[in-house]
């Protein structure tokens, strides 16, 4: 994951993407929601929910970015879709990011 601020990269996170059969989609998002989750759950300690860009605007999925309770994917195609992030620095990066804030996923 590429953290890039006013067209300057501020930082670079390993994640975990989607497995081949449930592979992270393509396209233009927006963060909608951001929760504060129980550090033990499947999401980790923080969830930033991404609000996919059609024709019409940006529409609920269930596509998140998000900590993991399992650490040790990252690095790896994991998910059902979800980008997932070491809790440290879903932890760091939860609070830099304003709702609102785009996302692009590509291959």
């Amino acid at each position: 994951l590429y953290w890039i601020k006013d067209g300057r990269l501020v930082k670079a996170y390993p994640i975990a993407i989607g497995k081949a059969h449930t592979a992270t989609p393509v396209g233009i998002w927006r963060i909608g929601n951001k929760y504060m989750t129980s550090p033990t759950s499947v999401y980790g300690p923080r969830k930033m929910r991404m609000y996919r860009q059609t024709s019409s605007g940006f529409v609920y999925t269930a596509y998140n970015i998000h900590g993991t309770n399992q650490e040790w994917v990252i690095g790896t195609m994991a998910s059902h879709g979800c980008i997932r992030m070491y809790n440290r620095d879903v932890l760091e990066f939860y609070p830099q990011v304003p709702l609102g804030t785009m996302v692009q996923t590509r291959p």
